[in-house]
Parts: C-alpha cells; sequence; structure tokens
C-alpha cells in the first residue's frame, strides 16, 4: 500500500465509531497493519448467519443489509441498513460466536476488514 492509501483508509477508520476510540494514531496503525479492503456486488454476501469470520468491518462506501429469515415463510426481513462509517460484526468478533444475521450490499458496496489475527500484535 502506498502513503496516499494508507491516509485514505486512516481517514475512514478515524471517521467510523472506532476512531472516536483509537484517534488518529491508532487509525494509522490499523490503516497501515490490520487494513483489507473488500469490494461487494450488488446482493453478494460480506458473511452468513451462522458462519464465524474472526473480523469486523467498516463500511466505507455504499450500503449493507442486515437481514434475519422469517422462519414461517423463509423471505428476508431487513432489521437494519448499513453505510458509510459503520461497523459489521464487531458483536461476532469481541464474543468469537457465530454472526446472528446475515449482511449483503444493497449495490455496490465496500468494506475495510479487520481480522483478529491481525490486531493483537497491535
Amino acid at each position: 500500500m502506498n502513503v496516499q492509501e494508507i491516509d485514505r483508509i486512516a481517514a475512514a477508520i478515524y471517521d467510523a465509531p472506532l476512531g472516536e476510540y483509537i484517534g488518529r494514531d491508532g487509525a494509522g496503525i490499523l490503516a497501515e497493519h490490520a487494513a483489507n479492503e473488500r469490494l461487494l456486488k450488488n446482493n453478494e454476501f460480506l458473511y452468513r448467519k451462522g458462519e464465524t469470520t474472526n473480523s469486523f468491518y467498516i463500511v466505507t462506501e455504499g450500503r449493507l443489509a442486515l437481514v434475519r429469515e422469517r422462519s414461517e415463510d423463509a423471505k428476508e426481513l431487513i432489521v437494519h441498513v448499513l453505510e458509510k462509517g459503520d461497523l459489521a460484526g464487531e458483536l461476532s468478533f469481541i464474543d468469537q460466536t457465530p454472526h446472528t444475521l446475515s449482511v449483503y450490499a444493497l449495490g455496490e458496496a465496500a468494506v475495510l476488514r479487520f481480522k483478529s489475527d491481525d490486531i493483537k500484535p497491535l
């Protein structure tokens, strides 16, 4: 990653709720050492209910739907829509438990992925 890319990612981290707790320096460290960007196509799943990803995500572009499948008719119920700066998967990341909801892109979207193995050394 070049310096401009690191600065762009650090700004996205700092502007997210996480930035309030780690500050600009922490955002810079995460951007340089732990962030991986992932692009999602329309309706592409970031993760599905029951999966364990050992990661959390920051939405940097587009919107993602948090969905629950209704057992009575197997249709999806959108519980919440995540937008730029929102976190996804943080509860499963902290608890090291499977995801309780599925998340997919509503149009093209981008996220920063932070894996537990990448963050531990920091």
